[in-house]
């Protein structure tokens, strides 16, 4: 128990002294409202089973980060943030042959989180040797999340009751929104700076998340598994199972600049199991 330790006197409460400590000092809450409604369908449809569901869901956020700001003369602790609604439609329908052949198709329009710390009011900085400038990170409070208009079709056939299948599967993203980090310049005038002991400039840079517009994932995926029975009897339990995918995705990282790929997307990834 580490707070025993501390009452001990095993370990030793040290200040810490940095110059920023007082603006790496955050909170950030996030309170989220759905109201939602869906059907289900199930009937017949050109010899075939269809089944699915269409809905609709209405998401409210409401976020707000609490830290110190700088105000032209004093630092004020402060509550910035905003509030918004996302109304989010979906559709799923399978179609299901005699045959173990299945097609699936849904469209959705989808949201992701931006990450709390991206959403929070507060900054960190420091003199950079290398550039010789002051450089420094925070983020924003008014962050928006990601957000795709959906389409996915799927081609199933299914082997009997042998557990064996092969799929294809096509998918693409439409972004409407998305998050991307970028330098801007900032003037770092009358903040508490540790002296580097050369001269510096005050006005710097801050690298800040913002919201972009534009941009699209797409591509196809492979799948499939092989029981063993089904070609040796002898080794029912044992199969073989994997896929592989390809991925295309294009966003533009900042107004005027060229497209490229999104980062930390793989345009091939393969996987299998024995």
């Amino acid at each position: 128990n580490p707070l025993t330790l501390l009452d001990a006197g095993v370990y030793t409460l040290v200040p810490n002294t940095s110059q920023d400590v007082l603006f790496k000092n955050f909170s950030v809450r996030e309170d989220m409202m759905t109201v939602y409604a869906m059907t289900k369908l199930n009937g017949e449809f050109g010899g075939a089973t269809l089944t699915g569901n269409i809905g609709v869901q209405a998401v409210n956020t409401t976020q707000k980060s609490t830290g110190y700001v700088k105000l032209p003369t004093t630092f004020e602790k402060r509550t910035l943030g905003d509030s918004y609604w996302d109304v989010l439609p979906s559709m799923n329908l399978s179609l299901r042959f005699d045959s173990d052949f299945v097609i699936r198709f849904s469209a959705a329009r989808e949201i992701q989180r931006p990450r709390l710390d991206d959403m929070k009011v507060s900054l960190s900085y420091g003199y950079n040797t290398t550039e010789g400038i002051i450089k420094g990170s925070g983020g924003n409070p008014s962050l928006r999340p990601y957000r795709a208009t959906a389409v996915d079709l799927n081609f199933e056939k299914y082997f009997g009751g042998t557990g064996g299948y092969v799929a294809a599967q096509f998918f693409y993203k439409k972004l409407h929104n998305y998050i991307y980090k970028a330098n801007i310049p900032f003037d770092y005038t009358g903040f508490p700076i540790t002296d580097p002991g050369v001269p510096y400039p005050l006005l710097g840079v801050m690298e800040v998340p913002f919201n972009g517009t534009g941009g699209e994932i797409y591509g196809v995926e492979l799948a499939g598994t092989l029981p063993m029975d089904t070609i040796v009897p002898a080794l029912s339990g044992f199969g073989l199972t994997g896929g592989v995918s390809y991925t295309k995705s294009a966003i533009q990282p900042a107004p005027g600049a060229p497209a490229s790929d999104i980062p930390g997307y793989s345009r091939w990834v393969a996987n299998g199991t024995a």
